[in-house]
């Protein structure tokens, strides 16, 4: 199945140069729907790329999340405290949904 997510593009940037491995979801209706080996199509700054999903793992909240996942592959650079207080500033009210972790491949350009 593939699916799209649009993305801002100084995180595209950071996918495309394989240093951002692994995309932080809440348990949104369609999240809940990716599955392994699934596309997903990422939108960002008229630029499109593909990935294939390689791993998906599902967590209670974030702080478990963190305990377990690499920050560095979340957000290249940044620490797991910083991540907790980001993501918990982004996403405040819907952390009860679960927390999604999805393990893309290397992207490639999308035909659309």
């Amino acid at each position: 199945m593939r699916h799209v997510m649009p993305i801002r593009g100084a995180v595209l940037d950071t996918i495309i140069a394989g240093t951002k491995t692994l995309i932080i979801c809440v348990g949104f209706d369609w999240i809940r729907e990716v599955h392994l080996a699934d596309e997903l199509r990422l939108i960002g700054d008229s630029r499109e790329f593909l990935v294939r999903i390689v791993a998906v793992r599902h967590y209670e909240s974030f702080e478990a999340m963190l305990s377990v996942e690499s920050s560095d592959q979340i957000s290249p650079g940044r620490d797991s405290v910083w991540m907790l207080e980001t993501l918990r500033k982004i996403h405040a009210q819907n952390e009860a949904l679960g927390v999604y972790v999805m393990e893309i491949s290397k992207p490639r350009k999308s035909s659309g």
